[in-house]
Parts: C-alpha cells; structure tokens; sequence
C-alpha cells in the first residue's frame, strides 16, 4: 500500500500537475529506499525520464540523492534514443515518398508531440502504417536504401531492424483481427479517411476520432493480452485535453466498436491519477489490475487477463497451447498456404516451447490453475464492467 501512495504522490500527481501547469507540492524528501522504489515504478512503466525532469526541477532529487544516477541515466537514454527515433522517423519518411507510397506515423511518433519536451514521451519503436497493396514495397524500399533488417513478423506488421539498434514497425493494418475482434474490423480499412498535406503528399495523418479510437483499441489489445502499463492512460488523458476535438465523433466510433465503456473507464482513471479526481471500484479495479502488470510481470496479467475472458481454466489452458492456423502459420513460415498441416505444426510448438521455454511454460500453466475462484470472477467482473 505504501508503493501505492509513493507512486501516487512522486509519480502521477506531478505528472499531471506538470501538464496541467499547476502547483503540487510534494511531501518532501525520500528516503534512500524510498527513492529506489520511485524509480523502479517509474522504470516499470516507461516514466522514468519525466519523473526525473520532475523531482529534479522540485529539489527532490539531488546530485547526491542515491537514485539520481539511475535517473539521470533514463533521462540521457531517453534524448538519445528519441533523436535517434525520430531520424529514423525522417529518413523512412522520405524513402517511402520517393517511391511515391503513401504512409501513416502512429502512436508515439504522433503523441509525443503532446509533451513539454519529446523525449518526455519514451518509445520502443516508430510504428508506421503503409497500404496492404504497399506493403512488400515499402519492405523491399526500406531495405535497399536504409538496409534494414526483418526481426520479426506478427499478423498485421513486420519489424524492421536498422543499423544504430532502432526499429520501424511496418504496419499493413492496425490491428490483427485476432485480438478485439468487433473493434479490429472498424479499423479495418482507415485510408479513405486519411488526410495528406501539402509539404509532404505522401504523409498522412488519421483524423481526430479515428486515431483516439486506434489508441483506445490499442490499449485494450494489450489489456486483454498481458496489461498496458501506465503510459497509455496518461497519453489518453492528453488526448482528451486537445484544445479541439468533436467528442461525439469519437464516442460514436466506440460505441460501434464497442468499446465506449473501456473507453469512459480509461479516462476516469486518467483524472484519478493526474488530477486527483476521486475514484470508483471499477476504475480501482482497473487500477490494481494494470499496477500488478508491471509489478507482478506481464505473464501474470496474461494469465489473469485469459481468466477475464473464459470461465473455464482448461479452455483457457487449450487456448495459450493451440494457436490458429493465422498465428501459427506467422511463427512457422513453412506452413503458409498448408492449412491441413496445421495439427503437425501445433505439436512442433509445443515441443519447441517445451524445450526452449519450459520455465514459461510452467509459471504460465501454474498461474492459470493456482489462482482462486474468487480472484477468476473478480478478473471476469472487471472485464464486464469494462465491456470487454
């Protein structure tokens, strides 16, 4: 509980307070332990450098404080790794338009506009969209004139891998149809809504309500998936601070893709912890819930996530050992174009993972068949409150 209230008070409260340009007054100096705490929350949700910048700029945080260097050093990595990102950003930018491909910058390259400073806004990779029909082009594109790599493969984008240690993911859709399904069809086909600009005709942007409602999907595949950490909450509640925006148009998209209560749920966390705004159980809920994510490990939510969506553990368990012929197909290229072949398949994964991740395996199977009946309905009530 004290972990709780350390985040609250060093973490999401100045955060918002920085954004809202408001006073916060800290409580007042941490302790060595204190300190080590704070900073691995905030590594643990990817928030680190700001909070750094923050107890910083209130004299929290000293050159002598024994957590400064660990800041410091998710601060400096931050600005090195955003240049970094957002060259990469420029250069496959101007790749894809010389061959005339139309192409969308998604998620962070967008939102980190919305921060005091852009490394504020830390990121993994720069995700960008591209036409299916555009798609192996762009690959081939980037490859001959940057000499990325491919890293990995996923149902609805590739990694790209680039000299300095960056990534691009190129994305052919925005979502797999596999995950959220009546939520992954509304963003089946967004370029018909895709705006261009003049300085550059060949860079799109996706309108208000469609790019809120593609962050919210996002952030539910996760959720469903292994937990979504803290970041894409706050990157919601910047979203819902614009200057401008047709509130209508986005809940008239959630709601048809049914995820206007996950939605309504995200944002009332958003003003609990950035604005102190009070709070109910199902945002609490909610709030226990992503927290454990991080604090517990994404294997746990996965599992926990999996019994929110089925009642019963061994369908459940079925389901994490046997993926379908669109997944498996993805991490065994062989199969491609053999669906009858899939049962040999399956059984090579499960020997693979048997050999290679068998401590996975186990914690993994241990989770789903240790957890208590009670803390499976809690996880299915929260899911149905959220409307997932």
């Amino acid at each position: 509980m004290k972990e709780l209230s350390l985040l609250h008070q060093y973490v999401l409260r100045p955060i918002g307070a920085l954004f809202l340009n408001a006073s916060y007054s800290l409580p007042g100096s941490l302790s060595d332990d204190d300190a080590k705490k704070v900073y691995r929350m905030a590594r643990q949700n990817d928030l680190a450098p700001i909070t750094d910048y923050i107890l910083e700029t209130q004299g929290i945080l000293t050159p002598e404080s024994p957590g400064f260097p660990a800041f410091q050093k998710a601060r400096r990595l931050s600005v090195f790794r955003t240049e970094g990102q957002q060259y990469l950003l420029r250069t496959a930018g101007k790749i894809l338009s010389s061959r005339k491909i139309p192409y969308v910058p998604l998620k962070g390259a967008v939102i980190r506009s919305l921060y005091p400073e852009p490394w504020m806004r830390t990121s993994c990779d720069v995700d960008v969209l591209v036409k299916p029909e555009d798609f192996q082009r762009a690959v081939i594109a980037l490859q001959e004139e940057a000499g990325v790599t491919e890293t990995s493969k996923t149902e609805h984008d590739v990694s790209l891998g680039f000299s300095n240690g960056e990534k691009v993911e190129l994305h052919f859709t925005l979502i797999e149809e596999s995950k959220i399904m009546r939520a992954a069809k509304t963003l089946k086909d967004v370029w018909p809504v895709v705006e261009f600009g003049t300085e550059d005709p060949y860079e799109g942007t996706l309108p208000d309500d469609v790019f809120y409602y593609y962050h919210i999907a996002h952030l539910a595949k996760h959720f469903e998936i292994d937990g979504c950490g803290i970041r894409p909450v706050l990157d919601a509640w910047l979203l819902n601070r614009l200057p401008a925006f047709d509130k209508a148009k986005r809940d008239a998209l959630l709601e048809r893709g049914g995820l206007k209560r996950f939605a309504d749920c995200v944002e009332k966390l958003g003003r609990y912890w950035f604005e102190g705004e009070e709070a109910d159980e199902t945002v609490l809920e909610l709030e226990r819930f992503i927290l454990a994510g991080r604090s517990e490990g994404s294997k746990h939510n996965e599992a926990m996530a999996g019994a929110g969506l089925e009642k019963s553990r061994l369908k459940q368990t079925w389901k994490r050992a046997f993926l379908p012929y669109r997944t498996l197909r993805l991490q065994y290229p062989a199969l491609e174009g053999h669906p009858l072949r899939t049962p040999l398949y399956q059984v090579r994964r499960l020997n693979d993972a048997w050999r290679k991740k068998r401590g996975t395996v186990k914690q993994e199977t241990g989770i789903i068949w240790g957890t208590k009946s009670t803390e499976r309905k809690q996880i299915r009530k929260l899911f149905d409150d959220l409307g997932l």
